[in-house]
């Protein structure tokens, strides 16, 4: 893939900021030498195969050309701009939430060979970061057993061990989580869906009680039920974190 939204990256910074509605929507001149790499890189396939200017075209097209970029979380997928740029030349095929949700927003705001020039068209569009207003703990998300992006999920059963993932929990604890905001929608390009509401990210939510003899135990709410798992809305359960034996554990209805 072609260095290519990498390259202009300094130019394009701006079209995603708190100004960026204010930014010219003239398309961005660049190198006669590098017309060719823009419909090589993934942004650009993306443009290219869009039925339609809209956000939703773009939402459902984005997932479709980017579904071998694989979810990372760890500080090795960690967010900066320029691999945000990485991934819309296709460099880069991992890393953190922020990435995609912004490489999405690039492609909406961007003006032209870059995307679609939309960043002073109303309603406007924004990254969006949501921790359930809890800093501390964040919140825990309906996930799949199988993962989204290659990312499974990180809470074990009660019972169940490090080492078998087939012992974990259809869950997964966020200490935030980043979407784009747009037209009164939450837009996930990671879990490749558009939440109504920010409740409808959250399985669990924190309520900042410790268990009153373990500890290492949390009480949780159930804020979007799962019935065939028996966890049913506004129902108190417990999550305890077990650093040693391969971390969070749950959920309990009552710890002993």
């Amino acid at each position: 893939m072609p260095n290519f939204y990498a390259k202009y990256r300094t130019r394009l910074e701006r079209y995603v900021g708190e100004f960026a509605h204010v930014q010219p929507a003239a398309p961005i001149p660049i190198d006669p030498v590098d017309q060719p790499a823009a419909a090589l890189t993934r942004g650009g396939q993306v443009l290219a195969a869009l039925p339609g200017v809209s956000f939703r075209n773009l939402f459902n097209t984005f997932n479709q050309v980017t579904a071998a970029f694989t979810w990372d979380p760890s500080a090795a997928g960690s967010y900066t701009w320029q691999r945000a740029m990485e991934a819309l030349d296709g460099t880069r095929t991992s890393g953190e939430c922020k990435i995609l949700a912004a490489a999405l927003l690039g492609l909406w705001v961007f003006p032209p060979p870059f995307g679609l020039g939309q960043a002073g068209a109303a309603p406007r569009a924004s990254l969006y970061r949501f921790e359930n207003y809890d800093a501390g703990e964040g919140f825990i998300a309906h996930h799949p057993v199988g993962g989204v992006r290659g990312l499974r999920p990180n809470i074990m059963h009660p019972h169940g061990s490090p080492t078998d993932l087939a012992t974990r929990q259809p869950l997964y604890q966020w200490g935030d989580h980043k979407v784009v905001f747009y037209d009164g929608r939450l837009w996930d390009p990671s879990y490749q869906c558009v939440w109504q509401r920010e409740e409808d990210m959250v399985a669990f939510e924190f309520t900042g009680q410790h268990h009153y003899i373990d500890g290492d135990a949390y009480e949780i709410r159930v804020v979007t039920p799962n019935p065939a798992r028996g966890w049913l809305a506004h129902q108190m359960m417990f999550m305890r974190f077990d650093l040693t034996g391969g971390g969070w554990k749950g959920p309990y209805r009552a710890i002993a």
